[in-house]
């Protein structure tokens, strides 16, 4: 069994995540690629 690695990346844009998200699903590079909101940071 292949071991599991999840990778979080925030990008500018939504178009942006979608461009990376498709390639890399058809590259076959990952078997699933989620896109979620907006999300808020805080650095200190």
């Amino acid at each position: 069994m292949s071991d599991t690695l999840l990778v979080y990346v925030t990008f500018p844009s939504q178009a942006e995540a979608e461009r990376v998200a498709e390639t890399l699903l058809a590259e076959r590079l990952v078997a699933c690629a989620n896109i979620l909101g907006a999300c808020t940071s805080i650095y200190r």
